[in-house]
């Protein structure tokens, strides 16, 4: 079926309604697979109105929009929640489509209607690419769903440094009348004394904030321990190991933690839901990254260091508990669990003073309700008629699985069944960077110690031995003065010091990239210089080194004055995405380099780890379609794709008199052709080809006449820029 000959006229002749009384209607959309998508929310703009999509929670990448007794809208297109102007949306045609068209809807579903497969479901692919690769009469339309997926996950590595109370004195065990593993000889570890040690684990339980500067150095990238945090951490020297490895305190590992995308939207991990890897007994719930390790396994990972097999040492252990049904409640505003937005910090400043809070369940409980008399319930063990959907249950005092039970696992280091316990004590710090856009969102949990850097300042400091503790941020407000579009650090350091359990849960609409070796390009939208106008899109040129593994740190290259002087990044404008065809090429390697700014203006290529494009002249100049400027360092190659969308006509596109790729031919003398150009002919190179379209020969284009030899008479086709003509040679 083509759609374009029905929809439109042809139906409003048929007089059909648009209104499916009493009917429920599903659009079903796979949004572009790539950074732009995967770190935004997915809005879906009807009428005037936007509203975001509903992820798919069985269809990795795919998105829902339901109409219950409603009207169906006529006028549709996709954007991101940052794209407020609509000027990278998706219409009818796709994410490629040469123009934009809005998706007019409610005919969509009246002309599918009549297709024996449709069951009140239409699926849109607006993935280009993907698209491309399935057959439809319509591109990109389908009654049934088509077999592909999307991103819905990604991997945050962590260097685990991994210890124990034997070893640290900062680490410790819950005991009912006191400390449970520390200095129990008398002496505590590193023959620090026994009532200095207690008595900085005593200054520290609760959340204790102050412990940590307000900035990181971003250099060194680790957190510096503040002139209070003494009193927790007793010097310097024992803090500092907490997140470097030290030989014969602790063990250096990475460890990969898993994000997928939640019904909200967001990327989260959640150890609740986590079963650590190399239990014995695969059971769910905590954050234990450290269980199984041995002496070869530990060298694997930095095979300098010496085994210390007492940081593997196990502890008693209990599993996650659950919160009440009103702290689990999503937010009206910020849209995360309210539980999430109890603790003020410097980047959120709506809660409440949490410093001291959270050493006890008894004390916390009396915390809740003091705030909210609504609330009936904060621990799940008082409620187990509260727990989520699928919450286990578990034989009491084991990690057996059962019917009816206790809402959390306990793991005894003396029975034997089980996991004799978990390797708790370590720390983990984590690094990478987010694309600043206006909504970004990041919350945390856990138990114990975490510090959040976000661009090397401090915006969660939620320091301490502590039960699962909160901290949240409100990005844009955190950072009034960020670019929207550029990249910036996030540094998340993390401590379990102290047993029985180990919780870590983040959430966050940030997507963290992977960054692996080649080329990397962000693209911050507006430029900062005041100079120029606007519509001028900077880029940002990285260079990223990596061996390839996810949890080895990735040199990145993002500043000339970072980049090796042998580093040289060339440019090539073309509409062959590959680069290969030179008859497509309309701006080659060697004229970016010989001049660096094109086409008055359109591009700027003088900073070359910086390039700008005139967005309006771009489309002024460029007739509708698909061009790509192509960047390259050494083998390395990214396709930057430029799309000109036709939103004005050819008679109001107002193109530059210098600035055009006609051209005229003419038989010039004995097989020769004549190829005439005006004075700046965007198109450098031509092609001739046979009357069956293979190219005989190609080459530069001169600035005014280019005189071409053909071997026989006959016909021939010369093609310049996008345009062909014929001629005969007698």
């Amino acid at each position: 079926m083509r759609l374009t000959r029905i929809v439109g006229s042809s139906i409003i002749a048929l007089g059909l309604s648009t209104v499916w009384a009493e009917t429920v209607r599903e659009l079903h959309v796979f949004l572009p697979d790539n950074a732009t998508w995967n770190s935004s929310t997915p809005m879906i703009y009807e009428d005037g109105q936007s509203h975001a999509l509903t992820p798919d929670p069985d269809h990795c990448g795919w998105f829902i929009r339901k109409y219950v007794d409603e009207e169906i809208p006529n006028k549709v297109v996709f954007h991101t929640d940052d794209d407020e102007e609509l000027r990278n949306s998706i219409g009818m045609g796709g994410e490629n489509s040469d123009s934009l068209q809005a998706i007019p809807l409610a005919d969509v579903f009246q002309v599918f209607a009549s297709e024996a497969t449709f069951i009140n479901a239409l699926y849109f692919v607006a993935d280009g690419n993907r698209a491309s690769e399935l057959p439809s009469a319509t591109k990109g339309w389908f009654t049934e769903r088509p077999m592909i997926t999307g991103t819905c996950s990604f991997n945050l590595a962590a260097t685990i440094y991994d210890t124990d109370a034997s070893l640290h004195p900062s680490f410790s065990c819950y005991a009912a009348g006191g400390e449970g593993c520390q200095a129990q000889s008398g002496i505590a570890a590193q023959d620090v004394e026994r009532a200095k040690v207690l008595e900085a684990i005593n200054a520290c339980l609760g959340v204790t904030t102050g412990l940590v500067d307000s900035t990181l150095d971003k250099t060194i990238k680790k957190p510096k321990l503040s002139a209070a945090g003494k009193k927790c951490f007793i010097d310097d020297k024992y803090f500092n190991q907490l997140f470097n490895y030290t030989e014969g305190v602790n063990e250096a590992s990475c460890f990969d933690i898993p994000f997928t995308r939640t019904n909200h939207g967001k990327w989260e991990f959640n150890s609740d839901n986590f079963t650590s890897p190399n239990l014995r007994i695969p059971v769910p719930g905590g954050f234990f990254p450290v269980e199984g390790k041995t002496n070869e396994l530990v060298k694997s990972y930095f095979a300098n260091q010496v085994p210390a097999p007492a940081a593997r040492t196990k502890h008693y252990a209990e599993g996650p508990i659950f919160h009440g049904e009103k702290l689990r409640k999503i937010d009206s505003t910020e849209f995360v669990p309210v539980f999430d937005l109890t603790c003020n910090g410097p980047g959120w400043n709506k809660g409440h003073n949490c410093n001291g809070l959270f050493a006890d369940a008894a004390e916390t409980e009396t915390f809740f309700k003091s705030i909210n008399s609504t609330i009936d319930c904060v621990f799940g063990w008082s409620c187990t008629d509260q727990a989520p959907t699928n919450w286990p249950l578990f034989t009491e005092g084991t990690e057996t699985k059962a019917t009816a039970g206790v809402p959390r696992w306990s793991s005894n280091v003396s029975v034997a069944e089980g996991n004799g316990g978990r390797n708790q004590h370590f720390c983990a710090e984590m690094h990478s960077t987010f694309r600043f856009k206006n909504g970004l969102k990041f919350s945390i949990s856990g138990s114990d110690d975490i510090w959040v850097y976000i661009d090397n300042k401090l915006a969660i400091d939620i320091g301490g031995t502590h039960l699962a503790a909160p901290g949240y941020v409100d990005v844009d407000k955190f950072m009034p003065n960020a670019t929207i579009g550029e990249l910036y650090d996030i540094d998340i350091f993390y401590c379990n010091r102290r047993t029985t359990s180990g919780d870590l849960k983040i959430s966050t609409s940030m997507l963290f990239p992977k960054f692996a070796s080649g080329i990397r390009v962000e693209n911050s939208r507006y430029n900062t210089d005041p100079q120029k106008v606007s519509n001028f899109n900077t880029y940002k040129v990285c260079r990223a080194i990596s061996d390839g593994t996810s949890c080895t740190p990735t040199t990145i290259i993002c500043d000339t004055a970072d980049a090796p002087k042998t580093m040289k990044i060339r440019y090539q404008l073309t509409t062959d995405k590959t680069g290969t065809d030179a008859t497509k090429t309309l701006i080659s390697e060697a004229e970016f380099t010989a001049n660096p700014i094109q086409l008055n203006g359109i591009f700027d290529v003088s900073n070359p780890m910086r390039p700008v494009i005139n967005e309006n002249k771009l489309n002024e100049t460029f007739n509708p379609g698909t061009y790509y400027l192509i960047i390259k360092i050494d083998s390395d190659q990214y396709v930057l794709q430029l799309q000109v969308k036709g939103t004005t006509s050819v008679a109001e596109r107002r193109v530059p008199a210098s600035i055009t790729n006609n051209f005229s031919i003419a038989k010039s003398g004995a097989l020769e052709i004549t190829i005439t150009t005006e004075k700046m002919n965007i198109a450098k190179q031509y092609a001739i080809m046979d009357i069956n379209g293979h190219v005989i020969s190609t080459g530069k284009l001169n600035s005014s006449d280019t005189r071409v030899k053909v071997a026989t008479a006959g016909s021939y086709i010369v093609k310049v820029g996008n345009n062909y003509k014929r001629v005969n040679i007698k």
